[in-house]
């Protein structure tokens, strides 16, 4: 049975003053110039301006190991024996290695780039029997089974999705996962990389409840 704090009228009234920021950041957003859904994918898997190269993302900093570490935490609220989990954009592996060593072996994982997986498979032999499909989450999620992984989460990906696919990309997460979606994902930054938009509304048009936001990470569960 899972031990996930429930959202208060306090939470809920705190996300509801969120969606208003959140829609004003999507206003701005519309003003800014961004590329079209190919060159952004091209861009995740080849950066070209110096940034978000994988092998700062093995070391993450205070901010980074702090997530994974609220993630590992959210898992084991989850409360599911051995769950099959996906993890939508692994980057260099931070994340699943926190998992494995946590105990949680039943991992497959998507990734867009390359270098990315070379980073992770060189630095993390504990994973050598996780899958990882490389390629972008809008065509590998259509692989996929419905009801394929217990949980399905992301963590600083969604956020990256171009929106002509980002409905597309949650309507496949939906659909794969059997119970949990855990999403911690920024809705309030804009630049031409980042759109700012509601998942708590996005996952329920898919058929999952919000259970409550927590440190940045909200929590879905599939309505049966």
């Amino acid at each position: 049975m899972e031990r996930i704090q429930k959202e208060t009228f306090k939470l809920k009234f705190i996300d509801f003053l969120r969606h208003g920021y959140i829609f004003l950041k999507y206003v701005q957003n519309q003003f800014i110039n961004h590329r079209n859904v190919q060159d952004t994918q091209q861009y995740w898997i080849s950066p070209d301006n110096g940034q978000n190269n994988p092998i700062l993302y093995l070391d993450g900093g205070k901010k980074g190991f702090k997530r994974t570490e609220e993630l590992v935490k959210r898992m084991e609220e989850l409360d599911l024996k051995n769950p099959k989990i996906l993890e939508i954009g692994c980057n260099a592996g931070r994340n699943l290695n926190a998992l494995h060593e946590a105990g949680y072996t039943n991992l497959t994982a998507i990734e867009i780039s390359d270098k990315a997986v070379q980073v992770l498979r060189q630095n993390y032999p504990r994973l050598k029997d996780v899958e990882i499909k490389i390629g972008a989450a809008e065509e590998l999620l259509t692989e996929f089974d419905d009801n394929s992984f217990d949980i399905v989460y992301t963590m600083a990906v969604l956020q990256h999705i171009h929106p002509k696919s980002i409905d597309r990309v949650i309507s496949n997460i939906c659909r794969v996962s059997k119970s949990f979606c855990l999403i911690h994902e920024c809705e309030t930054h804009a630049e031409w990389k980042h759109f700012p938009r509601s998942y708590r509304l996005g996952f329920m048009k898919f058929g999952f409840n919000h259970i409550v936001r927590l440190n940045s990470t909200r929590i879905f569960k599939k309505i049966n």
